[in-house]
């Protein structure tokens, strides 16, 4: 799944380090509409580092509510 269009690559806004458990999340967030609970991240494989990078200032995923990410920057 690495590197294919619409996979769940963690960096880019979507899930990018996340091989461990990439169709789960890819999964989850196309059927949430691009949007996780802070305990599904941390599930699927991505550290707090990693969650903490994609939700710094210009990052690729915002805060929607505490513990809840939209994996879109629009």
């Amino acid at each position: 799944m690495k590197g294919r269009s619409g996979s769940l690559s963690v960096l880019t806004g979507n899930l990018s380090a996340m091989e461990p458990d990439d169709r789960a999340a890819t999964w989850l967030l196309a059927n949430q509409r691009g949007v996780i609970s802070r305990e599904q991240v941390l599930a699927n494989g991505v550290t707090e580092a990693g969650l903490r990078h994609r939700l710094r200032r210009g990052g690729p995923w915002q805060r929607l509510l505490p513990g809840v990410y939209v994996t879109t920057t629009g």
